[in-house]
């Protein structure tokens, strides 16, 4: 069996993902509240159509085992170039949808960056933890 190798953090790296944390646990009361229906009405599909075409964002529509909603980032080599205002309101629209029909719903974030450096995942999380 292979070693496996330890890697070091360091603390602006766990300030980062704390950060992103915080980030997912904002988003996921804010999605809670009453605001969801108002939220949704105010981001039409027709306002971020053009958005959601680019597919940095998607809903693939799995679960995880307690129920929480997959959102999956994609490879997406231009994802440092999507505007934080962007990336807002497209994870505002995403999370609404299945928050309308089940309020206490929680969402699995899944980063697909496996051909890039170590130094651009932790850009594009932090790019996301931002969009609070």
């Amino acid at each position: 069996m292979a070693a496996v190798e330890k890697r070091k953090i360091s603390e602006a790296e766990m300030k980062s993902y704390y950060n992103l944390c915080n980030a997912c646990l904002l988003l996921q009361s804010t999605v809670k509240s009453d605001l969801a229906p108002e939220i949704l009405n105010s981001i039409c599909t027709k306002d971020i159509g053009e958005d959601l075409k680019k597919k940095f964002a998607f809903l693939p529509g799995g679960q995880g085992k307690d129920g929480a909603v997959i959102i999956t980032f994609p490879e997406y080599p231009c994802f440092s170039e999507i505007s934080q205002e962007v990336i807002q309101k497209v994870l505002t629209y995403m999370t609404a949808i299945p928050s309308l029909h089940k309020p206490e719903i929680k969402f699995i974030v899944i980063l697909d960056r496996r051909l890039d450096t170590w130094a651009s995942i932790k850009a594009a999380l932090i790019q996301i933890a931002v969009c609070n």
